[in-house]
């Protein structure tokens, strides 16, 4: 669902991962945001979360923070990689 809004929302490949980029960090962030307001959790972003989509090991475990600055990134990235992508007009 996330690589289909970002196929038809650009043009080039460069474009359409930055889109892809955007769409997943926006996502992940709105995870956050609609389990506080469905459950209150994670009552901080200093609450530990279990972090399925990597290997066990150290980083299995860590603040909501680190997944929420991920996600910014991603976002920062895919914005700047959307705009030099797409065809000037």
């Amino acid at each position: 669902m996330l690589a289909a809004v970002a196929w038809l929302g650009a043009e080039t490949p460069r474009s359409r991962f930055g889109a892809f980029l955007i769409v997943f960090g926006v996502w992940d962030i709105v995870y956050y945001v609609a389990l506080y307001c469905m459950l209150r959790w994670p009552p901080s972003l200093l609450t530990m979360d279990v972090l399925f989509l990597i290997p066990p090991g150290p980083w299995w475990n860590q603040p909501v923070w680190l997944p929420v600055l991920i996600s910014s990134l991603m976002i920062a990235a895919g914005v700047a990689l959307f705009r030099d992508g797409e065809p000037r007009r």
